[in-house]
């Protein structure tokens, strides 16, 4: 059973508190996370028989269920069942068998789940339960599905669907259509399981529910491309991925895509197979966004108990950026072949062709810049962990060379600016290699030193950009600024790669040199970087940059703006909010440029202290 109350911080005891944590973290997905939230949770019952304390345990044992732990979900719903018959709550029993049944059930011991589910229907039966017993019914066909015996099955299925549709159960009828209709397909009887699927659409239509009409059309189209009909399989899964789109349905989005680019493989179809893939991807850093958020605003709630947690969500996160990270360079670099190669084939074709190829091209290079947005930090995230900053970010293509980086370990707040060689789709590469490396670096450090990142990065830069046994010596890499704040200790930690820092402090502006060396091959690849320490005060100001707001041509001479003109800028603003400093910054750049095409990619980051 959940707790549906909505949670208020002020006036909530402890138990709510880390009770409705646990409920948010399970709705997101943070199994590991949710669970210690509500073994936290019981530690504040005094009375561990109330219904409190069985809403937890079975919290508990569901997400036990999830992750295949069956000795952990057997403990907690044993709990639940001894309270039940201590207190003689029968109903409370046949809930208690139902899952205990599951726990069987997903630890493919047949038999003892199909005792457990036998009992539970037993009991339900005696309390003239028939919503009970129709779920017993539909776990029971569940079961029989599992062990390859649909005709079983189908008669368990047929028996919930007639109690669910006299009492008019909507979300569960869903659930049994989609049952009987995978008893059809696996009996090959296509036009009844055609049938069920269609009634499952109905119903969604009929109760106005986007994410099951979305869930449905997936379903639908899965069902579609195991029995060969590729064109009504990408039908049914492009309306799934355009409603999933809409309405902000990550998960879904995410897997209908990569089903979809599968199919377009196999048709030859790559362009569009390509382009799946960068939505597939999209998707993917969504869900990874939106995970991340919440883990921090519930920080925000509940600060010392979140930060116990979120290592270990943070170790899986990093990893699973870098594989994005790596999986979208594998991405850019095989679009560019693909493109090469179409370009020659189709260079005769009439202009037409050439200008839909353009097209594609653009669109692409489009979807790329959505995911390499994706890759950034979240402003809810930034936000929280920088109360006091600004942005400045301004690529001049539609994808971008320069990128920021911002994490926080602890009482440490660590922020990168880098400019990466080149711009367009080469420096994007380049930037989302910078930011997967970043995470991999600092996430296993206990204590961050600006020093030994760099170090660390340009090693992981010049490994990835020149693999063992080529010929070809590649010097791309990157100019970075990385700054590591202390918030206990007051102090500042930077390293630079050619990029420096600003401090204004008391009107005057001071310039912390970086090490004249890049991030990637060089003559002086083995001199290790070097760290400036210093404290900070209240209301300083520190600045990073890339190079493209000083190279920037225009003025009346059409010359670079320059380094000397940006250090003047910045002190003259550093008395203004940074937001009316990020709006005097644009304004000039724009008034410095005129009719100046932009040049290269700007990024400015201020920070007050």
């Amino acid at each position: 059973m959940r707790r549906d109350s909505s949670f208020s911080p002020q006036g909530a005891n402890s138990f709510d508190t880390f009770y409705q944590f646990g409920v948010e973290s399970e709705q997101e997905g943070n199994y590991d996370l949710a669970s210690s939230y509500f073994q936290e949770a019981l530690k504040y019952l005094d009375d561990k028989n109330s219904q409190d304390a069985i809403n937890a345990y079975n919290h508990i044992g569901q997400i036990a269920v999830q992750q295949g732990n069956r000795e952990i979900a057997m403990e907690n719903f044993s709990k639940t069942m001894l309270i039940h018959v201590r207190s003689k709550d029968i109903a409370g029993q046949a809930s208690a068998y139902c899952n205990i049944g599951t726990a069987y059930h997903m630890d493919k011991d047949y038999v003892q789940a199909q005792k457990n589910y036998e009992e539970s229907l037993k009991l339900h039966t005696s309390l003239n339960n028939e919503l009970g017993q129709a779920d017993c019914y539909n776990n029971m066909g569940a079961l029989a599905l599992d062990q390859n015996k649909p005709v079983e099955a189908l008669e368990y299925f047929l028996e919930s669907e007639k109690i669910y549709l006299k009492n008019d159960t909507h979300d569960k009828l869903w659930n049994v259509y989609h049952n009987i209709g995978m008893s059809y397909h696996e009996m090959n009887s296509t036009e009844m399981a055609r049938k069920y699927y269609n009634r499952m659409k109905q119903l969604s239509d009929s109760i106005s529910s986007m994410s099951k009409l979305a869930e449905t059309y997936f379903i639908i189209g899965t069902f579609f491309d195991d029995i060969q009909q590729t064109d009504s399989a990408i039908y049914y899964l492009s309306k799934a991925i355009d409603i999933a789109y809409i309405s902000e349905l990550y998960e879904l989005l995410h897997n209908a895509c990569n089903k979809r680019s599968h199919l377009y493989a196999r048709a030859e179809r790559f362009s569009e197979a390509y382009r799946d893939r960068i939505i597939h991807d999209f998707a993917y850093q969504e869900m990874y966004n939106k995970d991340k958020t919440r883990a921090f605003v519930l920080q925000s709630e509940h600060h010392k108990f979140e930060m116990q947690r979120q290592e270990q969500l943070h170790r899986h996160r990093l990893q699973r950026t870098l594989n994005i990270g790596l999986s979208i360079v594998l991405i850019l670099a095989a679009v560019v072949g693909i493109v090469s190669y179409r370009a020659y084939v189709q260079k005769k074709k009439a202009n037409i062709l050439l200008a839909r190829q353009k097209e594609e091209i653009t669109d692409s290079i489009h979807y790329a810049g959505v995911i390499q947005k994706a890759t950034l930090p979240a402003k809810e995230y930034s936000d929280s962990v920088l109360p006091n900053y600004f942005i400045y970010y301004k690529p001049r293509d539609i994808v971008s060379g320069d990128f920021y980086w911002i994490d926080r370990r602890n009482d440490h707040i660590i922020v990168a600016v880098a400019d990466c060689t080149g711009h367009g789709v080469p420096g994007a590469i380049v930037s989302m290699l910078g930011i997967s490396s970043l995470k991999k670096i600092v996430g296993k450090m206990k204590i961050p030193k600006a020093d030994e990142i760099l170090n660390e990065l340009r090693n992981e830069i010049i490994r990835l950009l020149n693999p063992e046994g080529s010929a070809d010596k590649r010097q791309d890499g990157m100019d970075i600024a990385l700054t590591i704040i202390d918030t206990k200790k007051h102090e500042i930690e930077f390293a630079g790669a050619f990029n420096p820092l600003y401090l204004v402090r008391d009107e005057q502006l001071i310039e912390k040199k970086a090490d004249r060396m890049p991030i990637g091959l060089h003559i002086q690849t083995d001199i290790p970087f070097t760290a400036n320490r210093f404290e900070y005060k209240p209301e300083d100001i520190i600045y990073m940059f890339s190079d493209g707001y000083a190279d920037q041509f225009g003025g009346p001479k059409n010359t670079k703006f320059k380094t000397k003109n940006l250090k003047s800028l910045l002190l003259d603003i550093s008395r203004y909010p940074l937001d009316k400093q990020v709006e005097i910054i644009d304004r000039n750049h724009l008034e410095w440029r005129g009719t100046t095409p932009q040049l290269d990619d700007i990024l400015v980051v201020g920070i007050k202290l």
